[in-house]
């Protein structure tokens, strides 16, 4: 049974279960068509979803990727910790520490809030952020829709090495903000850095960057605006 999602007054939190203890290493599975792991779409998922039905002021919960999230294996189920962020209609925003559980059957069953705020004892870090607008889509957002965002320095090779991604379990409103967080040292002096983004509906794509958008130097500060078209 899915557990009950809490939205805890003004801070509008997300408490969803308890964590689970007792766990070793895992390593996440490879997502090549968006984000590195799927793991943190279906984390979205639950959050979102339970909080789309339960919070008229909720507009986004932006969840963290690479290289912020690790994953553990607990017996048969799978423990995802990362953070994230929770944006609310007026603007405001509380950013967390969360654990998420996905079970045996590869479903999220249990998404849980364990600190609130900026963590001191996590790297420091800085922000990229910006919207992306799906051409011709217009509010309201069909459910299940998520923007995935990725980070890359394409100064390594043409594939280009992961700073950091982040998915967006949007409320309602286009275009849709990301707030892009990364180690505050992974930008060196000789990073290309390329910005890319797609948009998925019930797990298929159906919007994205037709290439990776290569970021001039005044653009890192954002805030950017990234055009997504129709996929094929």
């Amino acid at each position: 049974m899915r557990a009950i999602l809490l939205v805890l007054g003004v801070a509008g939190l997300v408490l969803i279960g308890a964590a689970a203890a007792g766990v070793t290493e895992y390593e996440p599975e490879a997502d090549s068509g968006g984000i590195s792991t799927g793991l943190l779409s279906r984390c979205a998922g639950i959050g979102g979803v339970e909080l789309r039905g339960s919070d008229a002021a909720f507009g986004e919960l932006m969840l963290d990727g690479a290289p912020w999230l690790s994953t553990q294996r607990d017996h048969q189920t799978l423990i995802v910790t990362s953070s994230g962020t929770l944006r609310r209609r007026n603007g405001t925003s509380v950013p967390f520490g969360f654990v998420c559980v996905i079970d045996e059957t590869g479903h999220a069953s249990m998404l849980r809030i364990t600190s609130v705020g900026v963590d001191p004892a996590q790297a420091a870090s800085r922000s990229i952020r910006g919207t992306a607008m799906p051409a011709g889509l217009e509010a309201p957002l069909p459910r299940g829709a998520e923007l995935q965002i990725k980070l890359l320095d394409m100064s390594a090779g043409p594939r280009g090495v992961l700073l950091g991604e982040q998915v967006v379990r949007s409320g309602w409103a286009v275009p849709i903000p990301f707030d892009l967080r990364i180690p505050a040292d992974a930008i060196r002096a000789d990073s290309k850095l390329a910005i890319t983004a797609r948009l998925v509906v019930a797990r298929a794509e159906r919007y994205r960057m037709a290439n990776p958008r290569i970021l001039a130097e005044d653009e890192i500060r954002g805030p950017l605006v990234l055009e997504l078209s129709a996929s094929d």
